[in-house]
């Protein structure tokens, strides 16, 4: 629904001029459509909340009569459920949100992964969705914390995403 990755004085300056209410947002298959402050994903309480925005709009799992404008731009987003995961029973489950703006896939990937630790997608190229991220820990991974990188990429439109796993085989 509505995504930014700002953070600091530019989340704040850019709360204190948003201006929005009465609105009636959708989705049917995920509540956490906004994303606020370093793309955490929170639902439209949780937007309410962030922004003072939005206190007379409401959510609803079925479609309205309005449509959704088609975008200018082509451009899509990655938004992930958290920035920090630790592995229990060495696995660590990784939940994302892509919305693609245009036509086209967004491929998935990951780079900066420890010695023993692999991963696999539940769809690692789709248009617009929920994957799930899996990262599995082998008895030869050390015990540690590390920074990686999911990478998605859509013709000459690339992101990267940032998360902090703690490393723990079951």
């Amino acid at each position: 629904m509505f995504a930014t990755f700002l953070s600091g004085n530019d989340w704040s300056q850019f709360k204190g001029t948003l201006t929005s209410n009465s609105n009636h947002w959708y989705d049917k298959s995920t509540t956490k459509k906004f994303s606020i402050v370093n793309g955490y994903l929170v639902d439209l309480r949780g937007w309410q909340g962030n922004t003072g925005e939005d206190l007379a709009s409401g959510w609803s799992t079925t479609a309205t009569t309005c449509g959704i404008p088609t975008s200018s731009f082509v451009d899509f987003t990655v938004n992930l459920d958290n920035r920090a995961f630790s592995m229990s029973g060495g696995k660590a489950r990784i939940k994302m949100q892509v919305n693609y703006f245009g036509s086209g896939t967004v491929a998935l990937s990951v780079k900066g992964l420890p010695y023993g630790v692999t991963t696999s997608f539940s769809q690692s190229s789709l248009i617009s969705g929920a994957p799930l991220l899996t990262l599995t820990a082998s008895s030869s991974a050390a015990y540690q914390t590390v920074p990686i990188t999911i990478i998605a990429a859509s013709g000459s439109r690339v992101h990267t995403v940032y998360v902090t796993v703690h490393v723990a085989h079951g």
